[in-house]
């Protein structure tokens, strides 16, 4: 099973109190406690393959997870995934395009089922530049989800479905898009998806 970049330093930590079983009698329960944390982590950080089908006429999702609420406004689309902790969480690029930045905001570690966690807590936000679409991808912590990685640099050229990072261990991560560009939204609150497979948007062709 392939593991998402950098996980192998916080697998090992579980793994570390195993030896105890064979030396320390009253050590076994911790480890055999550790070792399933173990397990778990190993699962938790699993890298699925996938096979990205590029497509400038869709926006995919960022992430594995739940759909929690949909919004649109003037111009603007925004769909929010919450992720459980049993979901990949890997984050992948909904369009290909050029990073324009990102930028990490300090905050509390809120859960985010309580309203204003957007504004309040740890996130980063990465903007996007897509022809003739501006695209904010918002990681957000929780109150398990304490860390937030980001694999891409301000002025890098992404391809739709291209890792671009990831949140230990859950939380939420929302997708904006601002274009003049008629788009509809092809998922609604409740609805399982799969970042880089599941189509959040679509251009609308006049026939």
């Amino acid at each position: 099973m392939r593991l998402a970049r950098g996980s192998m330093k916080y697998i090992l930590i579980f793994f570390l109190p195993f030896p105890l079983i064979f030396f320390y009698p009253f050590g076994t329960m911790f480890a055999v406690l550790s070792t399933g944390f173990g397990i778990y982590t190993v699962w938790f950080f699993r890298d699925p393959h996938r096979k990205i089908q590029v497509d400038d006429n869709v926006v995919y999702a960022a992430a594995d997870g739940t759909v929690i609420y949909t919004e649109i406004s003037e111009n603007a689309y925004k769909v929010a995934i919450r992720m459980s902790p049993f979901d990949v969480h890997i984050n992948r690029a909904p369009v290909s395009g050029t990073v324009t930045s990102t930028v990490r905001s300090p905050g509390a570690h809120r859960s985010v089922y309580f309203s204003g966690a957007e504004k309040k807590n740890e996130r980063n936000l990465i903007k996007m530049e897509s022809k003739g679409m501006e695209v904010e991808i918002l990681q957000l912590t929780g109150a398990f989800a304490r860390r937030i990685e980001v694999w891409i640099d301000e002025g890098q050229e992404v391809v739709q479905g291209e890792q671009i990072g990831m949140i230990r261990f859950g939380s939420q991560t929302n997708v904006l898009v601002k274009t003049i560009k008629p788009l509809r939204l092809t998922v609604s609150q409740g609805d399982k998806v799969k970042a880089g497979l599941t189509q959040i948007m679509e251009v609308v062709h006049d026939d």
